[in-house]
Formats: structure tokens, sequence, C-alpha cells
């Protein structure tokens, strides 16, 4: 029988994570329980008897963190054949220490990683869904492989100096797709990325010999390990986005012949009473229902999000990646080579689990990531593939909705002049008209957000939602002149990071 550990990231001692506890402790053993979290050791001894001298205390840096100092401090993998990670609620029932033997699961709970024979000890993960019921009565044996489909995926990050945050996100792509199938991109990190990205990925990391760029960081690792040759598809993610359970295998369902990228329901990673956070989860969940769903039908979709993307493998080996490397917005000129060169459809799901971004915690690093980086980047690579010129579709609905934006900036201007060609009441009414219609359109997409996500405070933030959205088409369009100053090259510098204000799913 192989050695199995159980490891509870427990912050609070609740109810429920005793009972979690004193479960795994009559099934595997009291020494073979670990507990991390901010919870003390002492207050563990007094409800889980002897297992509190295996608990770590970690504060801060959030549970993915926590789980790999835990794993690390007591030399789990070194010690046992396999490491299994669960949440406080999840019962661990008889029969348990078995499942990683033949490959079982606890159906509803999560996973239990298959062990290799002879192969390096694994770490075990299990995820609780919402609807999970509290005690499940039976182990079942797993069909097919983890999470996905199948092997025939797997997840690229490009990552430099993201120590703060990589353990989180490899934590759940690792879920998702298991860790021999993860692989990371680290463009010479000065931090210890590497090392975060080591422990997850089992060793599947590539770094950089100098600070390159995303564009040939990726290049580099998809040569490095091979993936387009052994791999039908390759989710590139984000060093700082966040997968539900379920996101790459409602993509890899629909990935089908003729499919270049399939793009999913991205979210703003929620932060509770941050105005900068509030303002980009509305205009995403906007964006999404209001724009890149009907392009979806028009086969228009003009925004690529470069934070988490299904990339076909034939397109990846057909991406101009040393033409992107000299642009600000790589996944912007990956767009342009899929539409101008017939590189195959882009597809959007909107009901997939959503995979949750950071977003900028204040006005100053939201300044910088618009723009000093996004908008700038999009004139730039406009100019590089002269888009204003063409007349095919996709060229010109992404020019017609640049020019809303352009617009929009143009309001101030534009009704003097309507005031100096008609009389002044007209203007004045023209204006109260426009930004009337302007804000009852916000009421309502806000009052469907509201409802939708149960925050309601987002109604009493509207009107600067408003001023907020000007302030982006007057930057937008003073990008167009900043595009002349930006330097070559797709360098980025990760912006500050504040694990503890982030909230984690499961």
């Amino acid at each position: 029988m192989a050695r199995v550990a159980v490891l509870v990231p427990a912050d609070d001692l609740e109810e429920a994570v005793v009972e979690c506890l004193t479960y795994a402790v009559c099934e595997l053993g009291e020494s073979n329980v670990y507990v991390v979290g901010a919870a003390s050791a002492a207050r563990i001894a007094g409800l889980v008897g002897r297992v509190a001298s295996n608990v770590l205390e970690v504060r801060g840096g959030g549970k993915a963190r926590a789980v790999r100092e835990a794993v690390e401090h007591f030399e789990l993998l070194e010690r046992y054949d396999a490491v299994v990670i669960i949440d406080g609620g999840t019962l661990v029932l008889p029969g348990f220490g078995r499942a990683a033997e033949d490959g079982l699961i606890l159906p509803g709970l999560g996973s239990l990683w298959e062990i290799e024979p002879g192969s390096r000890p694994k770490l075990l993960l299990t995820r609780a869904n919402g609807d999970t019921p509290e005690k499940t009565s039976a182990i079942v044996r797993k069909s097919g492989g983890i999470g996905v489909l199948d092997d025939s995926v797997c997840v690229l990050c490009p990552a430099y100096n993201e120590e703060p945050v990589l353990d989180r996100t490899l934590m759940a792509a690792a879920a998702e797709v298991g860790p021999r199938n993860v692989y990371v991109a680290d463009d010479a990190s000065l931090d210890h990325t590497a090392h975060s990205a080591n422990f997850w990925t089992g060793g599947n990391v590539y770094t950089s010999p100098q600070n390159q760029g995303k564009s040939r960081a990726l290049r580099g690792a998809i040569d490095h390990f091979a993936l387009t040759e052994r791999y039908e598809a390759v989710f590139l993610l984000d060093a700082d986005t966040y997968l539900s359970s379920g996101h790459i295998a409602s993509l890899q369902a629909k990935f089908g012949p003729g499919v270049a990228f399939a793009v999913g329901r991205i979210e703003a990673d929620w932060v509770s009473d941050n105005f900068w956070v509030a303002y980009r989860a509305f205009q995403m969940w906007t964006y999404n229902a209001l724009v890149r769903t009907p392009q979806n039908v028009l086969n228009v979709i003009n925004v690529l999000p470069g934070s988490s993307v299904l990339i076909s493998s034939e397109t990846a080996r057909e991406i101009d990646w040393e033409r992107a490397s000299r642009l600000v917005l790589d996944d912007y000129s990956m767009l342009c080579d899929v539409w101008y060169g017939k590189l195959g459809k882009i597809v959007y799901l909107h009901d997939t689990p959503p995979a949750d971004t950071t977003q900028p915690l204040s006005f100053r690093a939201y300044l910088k990531q618009t723009y000093g980086r996004w908008w700038p980047g999009m004139w730039q690579t406009m100019r590089d593939r002269r888009m204003f010129t063409k007349t095919d579709w996709f060229s010109v609905t992404n020019n017609l909705q640049v020019l809303t934006w352009v617009w929009s900036a143009a309001l101030p201007v534009t009704m003097p002049l309507l005031f100096w060609l008609l009389n002044g009441t007209v203007a004045v009414f023209a204006l109260l008209i426009t930004f009337g219609l302007l804000l009852a359109q916000a009421y309502i997409l806000g009052g469907l957000y509201a409802y939708h996500t149960k925050r309601p405070r987002t109604l009493i933030l509207l009107p600067a939602f408003v001023a907020v959205q000007y302030l982006e088409s007057v930057l937008f369009t003073l990008g167009f002149f900043k595009s002349f100053r930006l330097e070559q090259g797709g360098r980025w510098e990760s912006p500050a990071r504040v694990e503890a204000t982030i909230t984690e799913r499961g």
C-alpha cells in the first residue's frame, strides 16, 4: 500500500474543519495528517489531539503558498508516496488511504492523481464543489484523465517576478490538467518564481537566458519542451489568473477542427471594497455580454485576452512570435495573425467556469496598465498592421469600435461646436439628452449586473463608473500619440501584488 499523507489548509478551526481532521486521523493515523494556516497549534491540540505536532502556522500569502511551504517544511514528497490536499469540510472515508494506489476519486469532491510505479512522489489535490454534499458514501474508480478529457492539452504560464501570485495560479492549473501537463516560461525572474514553478510542475520550467519579453519566453518554452508536437492545444495562462474548476475542460469540449483560439469567460478577481476592481468587474461583465458575445456570432472577435486562451498547436506553429515580441501587446498581434493569415476561427464560450484575473488596486496602477500599455499598444499594433486601410470584415468592425471610443472622447469638443452651429437652448438640451441616455444605459446594465452578481453596491458607484468610462475613451485617444514613442519589445514589469486582499475560490 502506498503511504499517503493528508494536508488540510485551515485558517479558522470551524466545526467542519475539526470534523475533517477527526475523520482523517481515524483513517490514516495522527502522524500522517498535517495542518497549515493561521490557526494555532495549541488550539488544534485541544480539539484534535496530538495531530497538532504536524501543524505549520503560516499567516498571509494565500492558501496555495501555504500548501507549498508546508509540503516543503515537512518534506512530505520525500517521506510519502502521495500527499493529498483537502479543504476543510471534506470527509476522509474508509478506504481513502488505498485510493492513491488505484487512481480513485471521491465523487463530487475532486481528483486523486494516479501514482505511476517508480516515479517521483506526486502532489494530489482535491477540490470541493459548491454543490457537494457534506458526506460521500463511497469511493469509485476514476475514468479518463484529470480535469480535462485527456492529456492532449497543456498549460503554459509566462512569468516574470511573479512569486507572490504564482502558487495560487499553478495550484489551480495543476488541478485542471495534472502537474505533468503544466509548464512555466520563466523570463529570467529575479525572485523565487522558478522555485515555486518547479514545485507545482515537477520541474517543467524553462528559464530564458535573459529577460526578453513574454512572446520570446513563450516561444522558448514551446520549442524547449516541443509542446506543439506533443499536445493538440496549448492553454496560455498569465501568472495572475486563477482558473475555476472545469474552465479548460469546457473549452476543450468545444475545440473542434478549424478553431484557432477558444476563449472562456473572464472575470475580475474580486477584492472587497476596492473601487477599481469593482469598476473593472462591471466593465468585463458588460463587455462579455454586449460586445464579445455578438462578435462571436459574427466571427469578428477583436480582443484576445492574453491572460487565458486555448490555442491549437497548428495555430501556434503559424504565429509570428518574433513580430509579436517587437510589440507591446503580443496577444493583439497573435489575433491579427489568425485573422489575416486565415488560420481558423476564434470561439468565445460565455458559460464556462470563470478565469479570474487580478486587477489594478489603485488609480496609479490602473493608469500604468491602460494608458501605459494597453491603449498605446493597441494603436501600435493597428499601425503595424496598417489596419486603417484594410477593408476586410475584421478590420472594418475593429475600426468602427475604435471610432466610437474616439467619438466619446471628443464629446466636450463637439458640444461647443453644436452650440455654435445651433442656438444655445438646443445645444444645452442636446447635451442633457446625451448624458441622460448614457446614465440611463449605465443604470439598466448596472441593474442587471447587480442582480446577476448580487452586488447592489454597484448602483451607488455607477455615476463614478460613467466618469471613468469617459476617462478611458480620452486615454485611448491620447494613446495614439503615445504609440509613436513606445519602445520596441514586449518586456513587462509585474504590478505590485497584494496577496492578502485576494479572495480565493474553493
